[in-house]
């Protein structure tokens, strides 16, 4: 899986980009910065969406809030896809190499249920 980080170069006094001829308008770097953005994530969702119906090992890490009565847990496949679950209150798979089957996409988020077998 590709990490696409961009940022726009900065034109700092005694810097090379600062002497540079062409330089490109702020507005436009804006604009172009938030295309990119938008593009990295369509391309993140694509790639998410190629691994559902598969069981990957997940190494779980965090706990976010409260959700309903259980807890979401939260880890990252080899190919770092971000992978969250249902547990319940409680639970720890912290530090857990557990394989999970991925079963839908939300937002960012690959949500699966963990494989007993």
């Amino acid at each position: 899986m590709a990490i696409f980080i961009f940022f726009p170069i900065q034109k700092r006094a005694g810097t090379k980009a600062a002497s540079l001829p062409n330089q490109v308008a702020e507005p436009i770097k804006k604009q172009r910065s938030r295309e990119l953005h938008e593009l990295a994530k369509v391309m993140k969702q694509s790639v998410n969406q190629a691994f559902l119906g598969k069981t990957y090992p997940v190494l779980w890490e965090a706990y976010t809030e409260a959700y309903h009565d259980k807890q979401l847990a939260f880890g990252y496949t080899p190919n770092y896809l971000r992978v969250a679950t249902v547990v319940d209150a409680g639970q720890s798979l912290e530090n857990q190499l557990l394989n999970a089957h991925l079963l839908e996409v939300k937002d960012e988020t690959v949500f699966a249920e963990l494989k007993t077998t």
